[in-house]
């Protein structure tokens, strides 16, 4: 139970040990609503969008923003051997047309603590 809970919260930062398999492929499942063809992503941030619905749309997008950035910002996306085939590279720009909806976002930049 503490190695499934462990697994489960590495998922919130995505920070994960680079010798742990079982990690690094749970991070890529997590991360595998990216690698999807551009009409199955944007299904999937409408889905995303209406889980949030309660949150007000300047915190949603605040907080996308934030999160697309520190994915943007890693030098790999996909951690795990296999996830690799997915994109061995950092991707130049959101998947599935994001790249408008930052746009919008970008002047809501997250707010400094």
């Amino acid at each position: 139970m503490d190695r499934i809970c462990a697994l489960i919260l590495n998922l919130k930062h995505h920070s994960l040990p680079h010798n742990d398999i079982d990690a690094l492929a749970l991070n890529d499942a997590d991360l595998g609503a990216l690698a999807v063809e551009p009409q199955q992503y944007k299904r999937y941030r409408r889905m995303v969008r209406e889980e949030y619905a309660h949150i007000p749309v300047e915190d949603y997008l605040r907080a996308r923003l934030t999160i697309i950035t520190r994915l943007l910002d890693r030098e790999m996306l996909f951690s795990s051997p296999l996830g690799q085939r997915w994109g061995a590279a950092r991707p130049s720009e959101p998947a599935g047309g994001e790249a408008a909806a930052d746009r919008r976002a970008r002047p809501l930049a997250p707010r400094r603590r």
